[in-house]
């Protein structure tokens, strides 16, 4: 059995490390291409993680931002409203550079042993096309913390419930628990996982081509929360950073954004509607559409990818190939080309990969 499933993983291997071509049919002589900094040549990525379980994660962010019907208000079991306004709301949109719709996507950082949705809510999340993030199996904190044991266990049950890989961590304790940080951090990285998020990391603004500990990346992230205004200090922050010219990942979190600041650590519907809503209008589909919302799991194999890749560019006749060779296997593969050349593009196909979309500017692919 066991050499069985050896030669399983290595067929899957040498499937997975074929040679991808992307071919392009155009007139021009000269074309000069390249990969995107950032997926769909967009100017910033946006993540948003809801950290703990909490209902209105399922209830309220996912139709607020899929399309949907949000709930009415409701109580949970300690007596908090969170639920929305129960209206039915059309969903937040970027594109895909090419006219494609793309719904926002988050995260959310579970504890398996107390998620306060239904593992069947976690399921639509993950069919949504949202992250799971490992926050520890009882979130426990403190000098004494089991951290391998929390992460292991957490990682082997949602694996267990969703056939899902987590492949980042959110230390329990915030950036107020300086004791169990190290022992968690060490713990997460000794098992694999790519990412550690932090509020005790000072960087929630992060540049990914300037990073060197990318698969071992140490992510701060902002506290979005009820406590004080915070819309106009976001924005300033994201035209500041635009304006350098360079890509950036910003990088926020919250608990819930129910009626209610549940624990007064959290978003109230109100405030998260302001936000996004106001994001979407000005970076998303309507707006400058410049915006990459997307989990965190896919900003960071996005950059891990692109580290790797070293295409091969090549002309045949009215035909321009782009070769590459992956040898990761990532959850999210997936690479913008962007093409500069004075004549349009007339056809593209891919090998080894699926062409997601294109126009003159650029070619959206995964595999």
């Amino acid at each position: 059995m066991r050499s069985g499933i050896v030669f399983l993983l290595l067929v899957s291997q040498l499937a997975f490390s074929q040679q991808r071509k992307v071919i392009i049919t155009l007139e021009a002589k000269d074309a000069v291409i390249s990969i995107a900094p950032l997926r769909y040549n967009k100017s910033f990525a946006c993540s948003f993680t809801l950290d703990d379980g909490y209902i209105s994660a399922a209830r309220v962010a996912l139709p607020y931002f899929n399309g949907g019907q949000v709930a009415a208000p409701f109580k949970d079991q300690w007596g908090f409203d969170e639920g929305g306004d129960g209206a039915i709301y059309p969903g937040l949109y970027y594109t895909d550079g090419c006219g494609n719709a793309i719904s926002f996507k988050a995260a959310v950082a579970v504890n398996a042993r107390s998620i306060h949705f239904s593992w069947d809510d976690l399921a639509q999340m993950k069919q949504a096309g949202w992250d799971i993030l490992n926050h520890s199996y009882t979130h426990a904190t403190g000098k004494e913390v089991k951290a391998e044991w929390e992460v292991e266990e957490n990682t082997r049950t949602v694996q267990q419930r969703l056939q899902y890989n987590m492949q980042q961590f959110v230390i329990p304790g915030g950036k107020d628990d300086h004791l169990s940080a190290p022992h968690y951090t060490n713990a997460a990285f000794a098992q694999g996982l790519k990412v550690v998020h932090s509020g005790q990391y000072p960087d929630y603004w992060i540049e990914p081509s300037t990073r060197e500990d990318w698969n071992r990346l140490c992510a701060g992230r902002l506290f979005l929360n009820s406590k004080k205004p915070m819309t106009d200090s976001v924005f300033n922050g994201i035209k500041q950073h635009l304006a350098t010219g360079k890509y950036f990942w910003f990088n926020t979190f919250t608990h819930s954004v129910g009626n209610d600041d549940l624990w007064n650590i959290s978003y109230r519907f109100t405030d998260f509607k302001e936000l996004f809503n106001r994001l979407a209008k000005e970076y998303g589909k309507e707006g400058l559409d410049n915006i990459w919302f997307a989990p965190p799991e896919a900003v960071h194999a996005y950059e891990n990818i692109r580290r790797t890749v070293k295409p091969v560019i090549t002309r045949s006749g009215s035909k321009l190939t782009i070769s590459f060779d992956v040898n990761i296997l990532e959850k999210y593969n997936a690479l913008t080309f962007l093409v500069q050349s004075n004549t349009a593009i007339k056809k593209v196909k891919g090998v080894n990969c699926r062409i997601e979309s294109y126009n003159g500017k650029l070619i959206n692919i995964t595999w």
